[in-house]
């Protein structure tokens, strides 16, 4: 994994945690070498991971309401990410999750996805 959860805070409509990024995970090799910078399809990747682990089940991304790159991570000067997202079970039997992450008071991704239960 690229990343390691810290700080875990399962609340009941959602959850905020820490995320160091390791800069020498061989991903910032590839993207780019001379300045790493943190891929879009990780952050969603990672926003995912912790829907799960809020849920404590696989889960299948529906579809998206907003996915928006708002400023670039770099693991080297910005390695610690604060997440935070909130959750609401819909009457169809899906999830909206509306999610943040963030470093030095800096907004860098928001998404708002739907997720079913896997199958």
């Amino acid at each position: 994994m690229f990343y390691k959860i810290e700080n875990w805070s399962k609340k009941e409509e959602g959850a905020e945690s820490q995320i160091i990024i390791d800069p020498a995970h061989p991903l910032f090799k590839g993207h780019f070498p001379q300045i790493p910078i943190l891929p879009g399809a990780c952050m969603v990747q990672l926003t995912h991971h912790l829907t799960e682990k809020y849920l404590d089940r696989k889960m299948t991304f529906i579809r998206a309401v907003q996915i928006k790159f708002m400023a670039m991570v770099n693991p080297e000067t910005t390695p610690l990410l604060k997440s935070n997202f909130k959750i609401k079970s819909q009457e169809d039997g899906t999830y909206r999750v509306d999610h943040q992450l963030s470093f030095d008071e800096i907004t860098s991704f928001k998404i708002s996805v739907f997720y079913a239960n896997h199958v």
